[in-house]
């Protein structure tokens, strides 16, 4: 008896060790997830979509209820723009917010998960900036293990702030995009909270948008800069050459 109790303890061992090696999922890495995340949507170049935002909460003990309508415009990998009348100007500084966008994964410590969500089996991701972020803390998203899309993003900031985005898919041809949307915004500093439900439409894919289209008031503004700069150095050069000649 004494030598068959440690050969049943093996036996059972073995058992549990054959079922999770036959019914559990082995953790992929980040890089690998992502690299199948960057293969959604193969032939997907850039789009345009109709978009309607109900926006419900406060700003500065101020309440907001705004229906807002307007265009969602995408470029892979990470143009992102938003056009929308009489939108909160937190709203409007988001725009990747409303459509896929991937984070540097070099830049950051990273950790996967195996998690349901919604009875959805999921790869959850954490992402810790290794370097500075503005203000961001942490990134978590949720990886639809089936189809490689994310049906859950959080980026937390500092000050407890945070906007945790849900999306719906619906299939648009051979892509895989955007049906429903709805983001929470919560910045306690700036006494901002607020939810923003989306639906998209009217899909038009491989428009040919430019990197010029996607620049903000902003970008051009520094470019100008930058213009002026170079032109006031090659000036100043040039007369320097002048004196130097005389």
């Amino acid at each position: 008896m004494k030598k068959i109790f440690p050969v049943l303890i093996l036996a059972i061992m073995a058992i549990f060790i054959l079922a999770g090696s036959a019914y559990g999922d082995e953790i992929p890495t980040a890089r690998e997830i992502f690299d199948k995340m960057e293969k959604v949507n193969p032939n997907l170049k850039d789009f345009s979509s109709e978009i309607t935002v109900k926006l419900d909460g406060s700003a500065l003990f101020l309440p907001i209820h705004l229906d807002l309508k307007g265009k969602y415009f995408y470029k892979k990998p990470d143009k992102h723009k938003l056009e929308l009348e009489k939108a909160p100007k937190f709203l409007s500084k988001y725009p990747q917010i409303f459509g896929w966008h991937l984070p540097e994964l070099e830049k950051h410590k990273t950790l996967v998960k195996d998690v349901m969500i919604d009875d959805l089996p999921c790869w959850k991701i954490t992402l810790i900036p290794i370097e500075g972020r503005g203000d961001i803390v942490q990134e978590d998203i949720w990886v639809n293990k089936k189809n490689y899309t994310f049906p859950r993003n959080l980026t937390t900031y500092r000050n407890d702030a945070y906007i945790q985005v849900d999306v719906k898919y619906r299939n648009e041809g051979e892509n895989s995009l955007f049906d429903k949307m709805t983001a929470e915004f919560y910045f306690p500093k700036v006494k901002v909270k607020a939810t923003a439900a989306a639906g998209y439409s009217n899909y038009k894919v491989n428009i040919g948008l430019t990197d010029d289209f996607f620049l903000t008031d902003e970008d051009k503004r520094k470019i100008k800069e930058e213009q002026e700069r170079k032109k006031a150095e090659a000036a100043a050069k040039k007369q320097a050459e002048k004196a130097k000649s005389k």
